[in-house]
C-alpha cells in the first residue's frame, strides 16, 4: 500500500463517506432482519451492520498517520459475508 497516492485514498474514503450516509438512511429498517427469527445469520447481520460506523471512524483518525487503514470498514462487509457463507444463505 506504499504506492496509494492521496488521490486514491480521498476517494476510496470518499466512498466509505457515501457509505455511512446510507447506512443512516437504513438503519430504520435494522429490525426487519429478525422477521424470520432469532437466527444466527441475523445476529450476524445486525453486528456487521452496526460495526461499520465504528470501523469508519477508526479509519477516519488513522488515514493520516497509516494510509492502509481507508480500507479498514471492509471488515464488516467481509464480516457479513463470511456469515452467510457459514449459514448458506444466498
Amino acid at each position: 500500500m506504499a504506492g496509494m497516492t492521496d488521490t486514491v485514498r480521498q476517494g476510496i474514503f470518499l466512498l466509505w463517506s457515501f457509505f455511512l450516509f446510507l447506512w443512516l438512511i437504513m438503519l430504520p429498517g435494522i429490525g426487519m432482519a429478525f422477521d424470520a427469527g432469532d437466527t444466527f445469520q441475523a445476529r450476524m447481520f445486525v453486528a456487521s451492520y452496526l460495526s461499520y460506523p465504528l470501523s469508519f471512524g477508526i479509519a477516519f483518525l488513522l488515514r493520516k498517520k497509516a494510509p492502509v487503514f481507508v480500507l479498514f470498514p471492509l471488515l464488516s462487509i467481509i464480516w457479513h459475508e463470511i456469515a452467510n457463507n457459514a449459514t448458506g444463505a444466498r
